[in-house]
C-alpha cells in the first residue's frame, strides 16, 4: 500500500514537474524585473545599457517605487538624493585690493534636482545620466566637485575686501553662479557654503607690518591660522 503511494506521488510529481519548473522560472523573472527605487533617490532607465536611442532621445527618469525593466535588455540606473557635505582644502584668497586671506570652507552638495535642470536648460534624464557616468564612483565625483567649488569660491571672494567680514551667505550666489554649470557636468548642484575660519595671510600682514604700526594686531590673528 505503501510502495504503491509512493510510486502515485512520483508519477504526479513527474507529470506537474514542467509546469513546477515553468512557475518557479517565472516568478525569477519577475523577481529580476522588478527594480526598486528607494526614497530621496531617482532612477534612469536605460537600454542595453545606454540612456538614449538612436534619435538620442533619452528613455526618461523614474521616481521612487517598483519598476518594470526586461532582463538583459533594460534597466534602471539608480542615483541618490541625498545631501552630501564635503571640506574644501585650505586656500589662499586674492581679494580687493591687493591683500590675501586664508579660508577654511565646506559646502553641502548633492544629485541636482529638477528645478535645477530647468535653470540650466537641460533634461533631468541628461542630468541622471552624467551623474551616473560622469565620474567613475561616488570619490572620483567628490573630488571634481570640491576643485569646481573651490575654484567657485577663489572667484567669488575676490569681488570683497575683507573676508573676515564677509557672511557665508554673502558668497554663496557667486558661487552657484561661477560653479553651476560646470557641476551640473557631474550631475551636481551647490546647496550650501559655510565660511568656517578666515584669516588675512602672512605674506600680507608682513607687507602692512612694514607701512605702518596697526599691523602687528593682525599678523597674530592671521597666523594663528597656521599655527592651529
Amino acid at each position: 500500500m505503501a510502495a504503491d503511494l509512493v510510486s502515485e506521488v512520483v508519477t504526479q510529481g513527474t507529470r506537474y514537474l514542467p509546469y513546477l519548473t515553468g512557475l518557479a522560472g517565472g516568478g525569477f523573472g519577475v523577481a529580476k524585473s522588478l527594480v526598486s527605487v528607494p526614497q530621496g533617490s531617482r532612477g534612469l532607465r536605460l537600454h542595453r545599457q545606454r540612456p538614449t536611442n538612436r534619435r538620442g532621445e533619452y528613455y526618461g527618469s523614474v521616481t521612487p517605487g517598483l519598476h518594470w525593466t526586461v532582463p538583459f535588455l533594460t534597466s534602471i540606473g539608480v542615483v541618490s538624493l541625498q545631501d552630501r557635505t564635503t571640506k574644501l582644502p585650505d586656500c589662499t584668497i586674492d581679494t580687493k585690493p591687493g591683500r590675501q586671506h586664508v579660508v577654511r570652507s565646506s559646502v553641502i552638495w548633492g544629485i541636482a534636482t529638477e528645478s535645477a535642470a530647468a535653470e540650466q536648460e537641460l533634461p533631468y534624464a541628461e542630468v541622471l545620466h552624467k551623474a551616473l557616468f560622469a565620474a567613475a564612483g561616488e570619490a572620483e565625483r567628490e573630488q571634481a566637485v570640491s576643485a569646481i567649488c573651490l575654484d567657485g569660491l577663489r572667484k567669488a571672494a575676490s569681488d570683497f575686501n575683507d573676508l573676515r567680514t564677509v557672511a557665508s551667505e554673502q558668497i554663496y550666489p557667486g558661487m552657484v553662479s561661477y560653479c553651476g554649470r560646470a557641476l551640473m557636468e557631474y550631475g551636481a548642484e551647490l546647496r550650501r557654503f559655510t565660511l568656517q575660519d578666515t584669516a588675512r595671510s602672512g605674506p600680507d600682514v608682513l607687507a602692512q607690518a612694514l607701512q605702518g604700526p596697526a599691523a602687528p594686531e593682525s599678523a597674530v590673528t592671521a597666523f594663528s591660522l597656521h599655527t592651529a
